[in-house]
């Protein structure tokens, strides 16, 4: 519940910054026919690229909040075991629920084409960014930092994943026999 509350909410702000209106939010799980919806954001579609925007928005928010996590675990002096297994949770829950779904990629298929035409322009422009390198070499530097910090937890995030997976194999093994 607390993944589908972060990726429902990611979409809702994201939308709200971008000044699209929403009608509707939802965060409890819905039965339609044989499926679950475990969420919904309902807003006023007006462009391709601020739908690309809102539709992955929770990977954004997700990656934020494992990197949250992170910097709030490691100030931490003792770290007790009831807040690694909580710590542990929430990774679970928010990697889980930080993906998008089709329907939030719907405007997808708009990303190709404005990248072709910005690479168009870019060369038919004759754009030089060496400048812009030069000049960011330091957030280059931060960017990788974080970018490591990221991959750290992604990389728990799966290994808890596969913990569970693997865990829920062997008991219905033994259930089996």
């Amino acid at each position: 519940m607390p993944g589908t509350i972060i990726h429902e909410l990611s979409h809702f702000f994201v939308a709200i910054v971008l000044f699209l209106r929403v009608r509707e939010i939802s965060i409890f799980p819905d039965w339609q026919g044989n499926q679950i919806k475990l969420g919904s954001v309902l807003y006023e579609k007006k462009d391709p690229l601020r739908g690309i925007l809102v539709g992955i928005a929770p990977l954004f928010i997700g990656l934020f909040c494992l990197y949250w996590l992170s910097f709030f675990l490691v100030q931490q002096n003792e770290v007790t075991f009831g807040v690694r297994l909580l710590f542990l949770y929430l990774i679970f829950v928010i990697s889980t629920t930080m993906f998008s779904s089709k329907q939030d990629l719907v405007d997808g298929v708009y990303v190709l084409p404005i990248l072709l035409i910005l690479a168009i322009s870019s060369y038919v422009l004759q754009i030089d960014y060496r400048l812009i390198f030069a000049l960011s070499r330091d957030l280059v530097v931060i960017a990788q930092n974080i970018l490591y910090a990221l991959v750290k937890y992604l990389a728990l995030s799966l290994g808890v994943h596969l913990f569970i997976i693997g865990s829920f194999e062997l008991w219905k093994r033994i259930i089996k026999k």
